[in-house]
């Protein structure tokens, strides 16, 4: 048994396939469900922390959905909200795919894009440009397939260009260079800045790649619905190095059947799986929702026993989980397609940065902060600007040094960027 919290006791919501949480603790719930708690809420809810439904975010009125309505959610810095899936109207206005809505849920009329098919992955790079990734073939009228980028305003991003001839983007990774791990050529693939093919990346053959996550230390988690890995047997789970080559020391899962759809790295080391697999490593009541520990072995003690598909699952600061999918109930418990779990076996890693802020003259310069962190408590620096550039010490493990390189201010008015270690900045 695991528990679930019950301090969030959410509201009924059909078909849940997209979550992600906001700064201020709130929880966006993306699916294809037409009200939630007894309001009307068009495939998008905004949940208050204590579970209550957030009245100031308006119903986004998101319809005409043929298979996943809303698949994808991503917060911008500005709180803007980017929402993708397979929709065609929006209260009423023709939208086909891909949106964004102000913060209180209403459209946000400035952004305007044209998707020709579903839309399952958004992330916001440190410049405002968008990436996407999906099923589809045009992006603005433009023959882009299943990957492209747009610019902050949703316009079609023609300096990013990876070609034809992909496999499905279900998911991706922005790396701190500004990489980009997805879904390509016969599997996993590594593409520069401008969409081109990473030739330097040892791309394993691999299929029906579902989720990719990076850990702190650089290597590679997928989770999918294949079988083997360059010949290997590797079931629905398996861990690359940083150059693409398999990691050996990752055992593998023995999942018998069904796929994953959701992989989450916890600061511990360990690996939250979630998909329609049962059952795992022989354990005939782990089904839907399982964790591995960092080696990829069975952890034991982890078994919340959803009653159908988990889909998304997503990490909170405070390492509560909360997951989202077909499930009706948690270890008996009825919850209606969303809940959070308390987490008990996670190592809680606390982290302290030193100094908080420098300032440079407009000819820029380098220099270095520290991390003060817990032994075996891993992390990464990752920078919010093109300008402001990681140049040693990340990714880190306890105590360390991130030393930076701030390139020259070719204007006269002044600017502001920040890193980002593990959530705090």
């Amino acid at each position: 048994m695991f528990p679930k919290d019950i301090s969030l006791d959410t509201p009924t919501v059909v078909g849940v396939r997209a979550i992600a949480t906001q700064p201020d603790g709130k929880i966006l719930v993306g699916g294809f469900f037409t009200s939630a708690g007894g309001r009307t809420r068009r495939s998008v809810v905004r949940i208050n922390p204590d579970s209550t439904i957030d009245t100031t975010f308006n119903d986004p009125g998101i319809t005409d959905y043929v298979f996943y309505n809303v698949a994808s959610l991503a917060v911008q810095l500005d709180g803007k909200i980017l929402v993708g899936g397979d929709f065609r109207s929006v209260n009423g206005l023709a939208r086909r795919n891909l949106i964004r809505l102000n913060a209180d849920g209403t459209l946000d009329n400035s952004f305007s894009a044209t998707v020709s098919d579903t839309v399952s992955s958004i992330i916001v790079q440190p410049d405002g440009r968008i990436l996407i990734g999906g099923f589809f073939n045009e992006v603005e009228g433009q023959t882009r397939n299943r990957l492209a980028r747009l610019n902050a305003n949703g316009s079609f991003d023609a300096s990013f260009n990876r070609g034809s001839d992909f496999p499905v983007v279900f998911s991706m990774v922005l790396l701190p260079d500004g990489k980009i791990l997805a879904p390509g050529g016969n599997g996993l693939a590594r593409f520069n800045k401008n969409g081109t093919l990473d030739a330097s990346f040892q791309s394993p053959n691999v299929s029906s790649i579902n989720s990719i996550v990076l850990q702190p230390d650089g290597k590679i988690v997928i989770g999918g619905g294949f079988f083997n890995v360059n010949g290997n047997p590797r079931r629905n789970i398996a861990r690359f190095n940083d150059n693409g080559t398999l990691d050996t020391t990752f055992q593998d899962s023995n999942i018998a059947f069904g796929s994953i759809a959701d992989v989450v790295v916890q600061p511990d080391g360990k690996i939250l799986i979630a998909g329609d697999f049962t059952p795992v490593s022989g354990q005939t009541d782990r089904r839907y929702l399982a964790r591995l520990n960092a080696d990829g072995t069975f952890d034991t003690p982890f078994n919340p026993l959803p009653n159908n598909t988990v889909y998304k699952i997503i990490l909170q600061p405070d390492t509560k989980i909360l997951a989202g999918g077909d499930f009706r109930e948690i270890n008996g418990i009825t919850v209606d397609f969303i809940t959070r779990l308390l987490n008990g076996n996670v190592t809680t890693c606390n982290y302290s940065i030193n100094p908080l802020e420098r300032t440079f003259p407009s000819a820029g310069g380098s220099n270095n902060f520290t991390v003060t962190t817990d032994a075996g408590c891993t992390w990464t620096a990752t920078s919010n600007a093109a300008w402001l550039t990681v140049t040693s010490g990340t990714p880190g493990n306890g105590n360390g040094m991130v030393n930076y390189s701030v390139d020259a201010n070719p204007d006269t008015t002044s600017r502001t960027a920040t890193f980002t270690i593990i959530g705090q900045n």
